[in-house]
C-alpha cells in the first residue's frame, strides 16, 4: 500500500509538471496576436519518423472578429504528434486554463485524424520544423 501511494503520488507530480511546462520556448505569434510557445522538455521521439511535444498557446488579445468565446481562457495547450516523414499532425490531449483559475482537460475527439502541415502556416510550420528537424 505504501508502495502504491508513492507510485501515485510520484505520478501525480511529474503530470503536474509536464502540464505546467516548466521550460517553455517561444516559437512565434500569428496575426490574432496568439503566441505559441514548446515546451522543449516534453519532446518526445515515438517511433522513427513519430515526434510528440506540449505546446502552449497564449492569448494576448480578443479575437480580432469580435467573437466573445476566447475571452475567459488565459492559455491553453495541446499534446501533439507529428509524423514528420508525411508533414502530418494530430492533437491528442487539450488543456484550457481559465481567467478564474480553473482548468479542464480533455483528450481530442478526432484524434485519429491526421492533418497536413500547411506550408507557410505559422504555427503548423514553425512547430514541424521545431519537432522535426
Amino acid at each position: 500500500m505504501k508502495r502504491l501511494m508513492l507510485l501515485l503520488t510520484s505520478f501525480c507530480l511529474v503530470y503536474s509538471s509536464v502540464a505546467e511546462g516548466v521550460n517553455w520556448t517561444r516559437i512565434g505569434e500569428n496575426e490574432d496576436g496568439i503566441i505559441l510557445f514548446v515546451d522543449a522538455e516534453s519532446k518526445k521521439n515515438v517511433s522513427a519518423n513519430l515526434m510528440r511535444i506540449r505546446t502552449k498557446f497564449e492569448l494576448t488579445r480578443p479575437k480580432p472578429d469580435g467573437s466573445n468565446r476566447w475571452s475567459n481562457i488565459s492559455y491553453y495547450t495541446y499534446y501533439n504528434e507529428f509524423d514528420c516523414k508525411e508533414k502530418q499532425y494530430r492533437v491528442l490531449q487539450m488543456s484550457y486554463y481559465f481567467t478564474d483559475g480553473t482548468t479542464q482537460t480533455a483528450n481530442a475527439e478526432d484524434a485519429s485524424r491526421w492533418n497536413y502541415v500547411r506550408p507557410g502556416e505559422t504555427f503548423e510550420g514553425g512547430l514541424y520544423e521545431y519537432v522535426c528537424k
